[in-house]
């Protein structure tokens, strides 16, 4: 699995619903505004103090999607999940 920098300033999630098969796209992750937790003990710290730094993306599903397939970059480096990519459902 590889992973992204610890800190890496800019961030992208690339994604294609229903297993790839439509509407890929890319979609800048950016601060989310979430409050941070002091302990910051998962490993991705990279906030003030050490907190976590919580990031979102938006992006459009199209119509019939039933899935979200998607890897994280920094323009060089991939997180992929060991070449799985990351999945999710759509409702």
């Amino acid at each position: 699995r590889l992973q992204l920098p610890r800190h890496a300033q800019h961030l992208t999630v690339h994604l294609g619903f229903n297993s790839w098969t439509c509407d890929v796209q890319d979609a800048a992750l950016l601060p989310a505004g979430l409050p941070r937790e002091a302990s910051g003990g998962d490993g991705n710290s990279g906030g003030e103090g050490g907190a976590p730094v919580w990031l979102a993306a938006t992006a459009v599903a199209p119509a019939g999607a039933s899935d979200v397939h998607f890897a994280l970059t920094d323009g060089t480096n991939w997180d992929n999940n060991g070449g799985g990519n990351y999945q999710l459902p759509v409702a």
